[in-house]
Formats: C-alpha cells, structure tokens, sequence
C-alpha cells in the first residue's frame, strides 16, 4: 500500500474526478450533452456515469442514483461488465462530446486503474 501511496503521489491519475462529477451533476444536462435518452437507457447511463466519473452509482445524483442493497442496486452491479463491453464505442462517443462541451476539464483517458 506505501508503494502505491507514493507512485500515485509522484504520477496521480491523469483524470480530474471532481470537475468531471460537477460536470456530471445534472443528469438532464448530462444526456442532452452526450445525446443520450435518459428514459430509453437508464442502464447504461447508470453505468456511463459511473465510468467517467470514477463514482459509485449509490451517490449518483437522481434518477441515476440506486440505493445499496435494492433490487435496482443488485441488477445494476451484476450488468456492469455486459455494459461495459455492449457500450465501449459509445461511452468512448460520450466522453469525446463531454470533452467538446466542457473542455480540458474533463479530459484524459475514460477511465483510468492505478499501475
């Protein structure tokens, strides 16, 4: 853990996670943005926040948000891997509209793991 600490200390990530959670703030704004329909692919919007924004769809701003432990919770973890991979094209499309709505702020790869 002391080695991570100081490899993230010398190279942090190269994603700024808290203007990337204000950008992701308002969940209509959001999907006008990125062109998504909000209704038509909860799921993947869910899943799309949670990718760029490094959070965790429990803290997620509504309707985004699921409470721990609900049906909604449960269903949303166990999709998270087919999400990622039916929607790897078209996250990579949202992050690019995200980046030409808001700039450098929220740049950077999609997503980033620590070495």
């Amino acid at each position: 853990m002391e080695d991570l600490f100081t490899q993230l200390r010398q190279a942090p990530p190269p994603i700024n996670y808290s203007a990337r959670r204000r950008a992701a703030h308002s969940v209509a704004e959001l999907a006008k943005v990125v062109g998504a329909h909000r209704d038509d692919d909860l799921a993947g919007l869910r899943r799309f926040w949670e990718v760029f924004t490094g959070g965790d769809i429990r803290l997620a701003p509504h309707p985004l948000g699921t409470p721990g432990g609900t049906s909604a919770h449960l269903e949303h973890v166990a999709q998270r891997q087919h999400l990622d991979d039916a929607h790897d094209v078209l996250f990579r499309q949202y992050h690019e509209r995200l980046i030409g709505h808001h700039g450098n702020t929220v740049d950077g790869p999609l997503t980033w793991t620590p070495p």
